[in-house]
């Protein structure tokens, strides 16, 4: 599995289900044959997007004229935006 659908995956459950983030993290890396690049990556992107996700969605209403966007949708928009916006690699 790639490292951003790996954060797809944990951001989606996170958000259908109630869990502790660091928790469902540290379970999906352990289970999943990953380099240590690649755990970081997924590390930075699904902890940043919580951390800003008040303020990614702003951007998406900016961007957006559309008020129900899919939940999946919306993960892969702040996934996206995420790393343009924040990340420099």
């Amino acid at each position: 599995m790639t490292p951003r659908k790996l954060a797809f995956d944990l951001l989606q459950r996170l958000e259908k289900n109630s869990q502790f983030s660091n928790i469902a993290l540290d379970r999906a890396l352990q289970k999943e044959e990953l380099s240590d690049a690649d755990k970081g990556l997924v590390s930075a992107l699904f902890y940043g997007v919580i951390e800003r996700k008040l303020t990614l969605d702003y951007y998406i209403s900016l961007l957006s004229d559309r008020k129900d966007i899919d939940l999946n949708i919306r993960i892969i928009l702040r996934l996206g935006l995420y790393q343009l916006l924040y990340m420099t690699k």
